[in-house]
């Protein structure tokens, strides 16, 4: 039999690998692998709202249309990429664990060799 100790620990890597694929799917343009790490009943929220769609998006179908529409707006001048850390559990229970991430976007524009800072979250 598994101890508690073990189980939480296999858990938080579970979701630490749950929440670096946010961004490296993303980012690579692998949406249909990116949408396979929600519930059909997730919400997802982002502080501070960066405008690009009404927040929070509730269901997995919004988040599909809003994410699939952002990327193929962004995708065509620059490559994105999301660099996440300083995750923490915030809340943990047997039914709910609750997370914080901050993030740094950047963008690599496709016909430049620069890289531009578009903000944090």
């Amino acid at each position: 039999m598994e101890d508690r100790t073990a189980r939480e620990a296999l858990d938080r890597a579970r979701i630490m690998d749950l929440i670096a694929g946010y961004a490296y799917f993303y980012d690579e343009g692998e949406l249909d692998r990116f949408m396979d790490l929600f519930w059909d009943d997730a919400t997802l929220d982002i502080t501070p709202d960066p405008g690009f769609f009404p927040l929070p998006l509730v269901g997995r179908a919004a988040i599909d249309v809003a994410y699939r529409g952002r990327y193929a707006e962004v995708s065509v001048e620059a490559r994105r990429r999301h660099i996440q850390s300083n995750t923490l559990f915030l809340a943990t229970s047997p039914t709910e664990i609750r997370t914080a991430t901050f993030l740094v976007a950047m963008s690599v524009p496709r016909d430049e060799g620069g890289v531009r800072l578009l903000g944090t979250g």
